[in-house]
């Protein structure tokens, strides 16, 4: 059996163009196949992170809008639209500067 790699705060996990491809192709599957359940499923537990990318403001090029705010925007709208309650408003709110996890 192998050993399951320790991630710390520092450590990069993922690539930017392949968290940006990653991004577009859930985009793309959930508006060519939408289905409520799945995306809610898929898209709740990136809610924060969604957050922190679509009201990044780590500059104002076109590249970073078409990267990185808009489809995560895009995604959290799904997200949004689905939910029910309030209660990922509620969590939006609490967490209104969210920029990830802070494990130092």
């Amino acid at each position: 059996m192998s050993e399951v790699p320790v991630i710390q705060a520092r450590n990069i996990i993922v690539t930017a163009p392949k968290l940006a491809e990653a991004l577009r192709r859930l985009a793309s599957l959930l508006s060519s196949h939408p289905n409520p359940g799945l995306s809610k499923r898929l898209l709740e537990p990136l809610l924060l992170p969604l957050w922190s990318l679509s009201s990044w403001t780590g500059g104002n090029s076109e590249k970073l809008e078409d990267q990185w705010r808009a489809p995560a925007r895009f995604l959290l709208q799904i997200l949004l639209q689905l939910s029910s309650g309030g209660t990922l408003l509620t969590k939006i709110a609490t967490n209104i500067l969210y920029q990830g996890n802070q494990n130092n």
